[in-house]
């Protein structure tokens, strides 16, 4: 009878903080929007940033990102209750797989960023707005690779139990956005319609800033991972687990939620596109932001 209160007392505490990480997470979050928008607006400026900022996310979901790891719980569990080595193992080799998923869809991202900026702003986006949009998402597409290793990292926090911290990451992400903000909208520089008027070092702050933000949530989660037990293994045996057995069940899955991404793409696209042809012919559009 002790030994199930305890237990109870243990899943009780693990709810109570989990449930605050999400509720900090959310309230941070949008003090970080409030943050942003008081820093460059909600017009153009604020469509090439986000567009720049959603659409890695966007496309490293339409590939699967996320959806993959979400599938190998199971595997995870199976080889947690064998082996703790062979958890390990297999909990290292979707880490490097997620990073080197992660660095191919950054390299190609960047290659072709001008053809993604150019199709998500149309021939509504003047040179200015596409100019920023491409500096701001030089800076935002190696988060890809950083939402893979958290993606991962996050479900072998699942397997071995232990979520609280997985809710309080995004804090660590919103707080190292608020804290770029303030420098711009102390110096008030920037203009909400005018992408040509942010500045050089507005630019890199914020574009900086959300890139330490996503990598910072990331390397903390490895880290909390890294106390909960979990060993990186260098080397380790791939025949023997379960990879192929979870790949197939996941295919309607990944399947689903490609088309849901195409779809934000295309919404993502077309908000952007109109806010910026709204601008043209006279009024104060509001675009994707």
């Amino acid at each position: 009878m002790t030994e199930d209160r305890g237990r109870l007392a243990g899943v009780g505490r693990t709810l109570i903080g989990t449930s605050a990480g999400v509720l900090a997470s959310a309230l941070v979050g949008f003090g970080r929007n409030l943050s942003l928008a008081a820093a460059i607006g909600t017009g153009l400026v604020a469509d090439a940033y986000n567009v720049a900022n959603q659409v890695p996310a966007q496309i490293f979901l339409l590939f699967g990102g996320g959806t993959l790891a979400v599938l190998f719980v199971p595997e995870i569990m199976r080889h947690a209750r064998t082996s703790a080595q062979r958890s390990d193992e297999y909990g290292s080799f979707l880490l490097f797989a997620s990073v080197a998923f992660g660095l191919l869809m950054t390299l190609l991202l960047v290659v072709f960023s001008p053809l993604i900026i150019k199709i998500m702003g149309g021939s509504s986006w003047s040179d200015a707005q596409s100019s920023l949009g491409l500096r701001f998402s030089l800076w935002c597409m190696p988060q890809i690779t950083f939402a893979a290793m958290f993606s991962v990292a996050g479900q072998l926090m699942i397997a071995r139990g232990r979520i609280v911290a997985i809710g309080w990451m995004p804090t660590v992400n919103s707080l190292v956005i608020i804290a770029a903000c303030i420098p711009v909208i102390a110096v008030g520089t920037a203009q909400a319609s005018s992408p040509g008027a942010l500045a050089p070092w507005e630019v890199t702050l914020l574009g900086g800033s959300t890139l330490l933000g996503s990598a910072l949530q990331s390397m903390l989660l490895i880290y909390f991972l890294h106390r909960g037990g979990f060993r990186l293994h260098v080397r380790f045996i791939v025949r023997g687990l379960g990879l192929r057995r979870a790949a197939r069940a996941g295919l309607l899955t990944i399947t689903a939620g490609a088309l849901f991404q195409i779809s934000n793409l295309t919404i993502t696209a077309l908000s952007t596109q109109a806010g910026s042809a709204a601008k043209s012919l006279g009024h104060d559009g509001r675009g994707f932001t």
